[in-house]
């Protein structure tokens, strides 16, 4: 049976550093990119044999608004998430942030999801597991 959704963490290209969360069967299963292999191709030959339905990668998969021409932005290191989740920006990640919209890119038609669990983990009062906050959009603690 193919996995429902994966989490990718995203490392260094060769470094060893990229990790894959799947869920299958209410199981986790995981997979580390050995060292010194490209963790691009990694991930995109598990996805091609995996076919997860939904994978959320932790990465920046946007520039600042500035960038893209969206009214009212001017900042030019941070998006407005950035800024509240006090995250790094996008731009001083630029070869991780490029990587991580080509990896996007070729993994379509699947839909890929940016995610920041670091900046939920550094929250005060964290949910627990299982718990959702108000606020928070709708199925974000069943995954």
């Amino acid at each position: 049976m193919k996995p429902t959704l994966a989490g990718i963490d995203y490392g260094s290209k060769r470094a060893g550093t990229t990790a894959i969360a799947a869920l299958r069967n209410e199981r986790v299963e995981l997979l580390l990119c050995p060292k010194k292999k490209d963790a691009d191709r990694f991930v995109l030959s598990w996805a091609a044999a995996h076919h997860p339905q939904v994978l959320y990668l932790d990465a920046p998969l946007s520039l600042p608004g500035v960038y893209r021409g969206l009214p009212g932005c001017s900042d030019y290191f941070y998006r407005r998430a950035d800024r509240e989740a006090n995250a790094m920006s996008p731009m001083f990640l630029g070869g991780l942030t490029a990587r991580a919209n080509k990896l996007k890119a070729d993994l379509q038609p699947l839909p890929v999801r940016e995610v920041y669990p670091g900046g939920l983990a550094r929250r005060p009062n964290p949910p627990a597991p299982g718990q959702q906050k108000t606020g928070e959009p709708p199925g974000l603690a069943r995954h």
